[in-house]
């Protein structure tokens, strides 16, 4: 028998951006990014204290030729750097935060 939970699917969202691109939601417990830049873009990611600790983010660079630079809110950082890189086409990260910064998973 197969199992079933009680949470909802996460929210997909795809973009082509051309500038930077601004997460600013946190619904449910994850959204899954699908971004297909058409240039080198920065990607801000809302407060983690807005996100609350557990919440995950999965983005993912579809583009062959431009880079996303995964940027989170003032101070905060990403398993300790300022920014992360995405350059290669295909290539995703998946963070979770602590209400403080946020992790690689």
């Amino acid at each position: 028998k197969e199992a079933t939970g009680s949470g909802s699917n996460p929210t997909v969202t795809s973009a082509s951006p051309s500038s930077a691109y601004t997460i600013s939601t946190h619904a449910g417990i994850e959204e899954i990014y699908i971004l297909t830049p058409s240039a080198d873009i920065s990607v801000n990611l809302p407060a983690a204290s807005s996100c609350g600790s557990g919440y995950k983010y999965q983005i993912k660079n579809m583009a062959s030729a431009n880079t996303l630079t995964i940027d989170p809110n003032s101070t905060e950082t990403i398993d300790g750097s300022t920014t992360f890189v995405l350059n290669v086409q295909y290539q995703s990260i998946t963070i979770i935060t602590d209400g403080s910064n946020w992790f690689i998973i």
